[in-house]
């Protein structure tokens, strides 16, 4: 049985991601509010990072004391999952 990735799949799996990489807890409330950031392409609370494809945006944001990189899906308008630090 395929899963069906909707918004709530989305948050699931991006709140998992964000406390098992960066140890934050994520309310539905924090999540609307990521995806309202990443649509409004504006430079003082988010930077675009990269367009992955015409589906996909890499927005790097300021989100409780650390910068991390989401991965946000242009079509649907929502964050998929949220990247690890990468310490170079």
């Amino acid at each position: 049985m395929k899963t069906i990735k909707d918004k709530e799949y989305s948050f699931n799996h991006t709140k998992k991601r964000l406390k098992e990489r960066f140890d934050l807890l994520l309310t539905w409330n924090d999540y609307e509010i990521l995806c309202g950031i990443c649509t409004c392409n504006c430079p003082y609370i988010n930077t675009l990072v990269v367009k992955e494809n015409e589906e996909q945006e890499i927005h790097k944001i300021f989100f409780k004391g650390k910068y991390i990189k989401f991965i946000f899906n242009t079509r649907k308008e929502w964050i998929t999952t949220a990247l690890p630090d990468r310490k170079e």
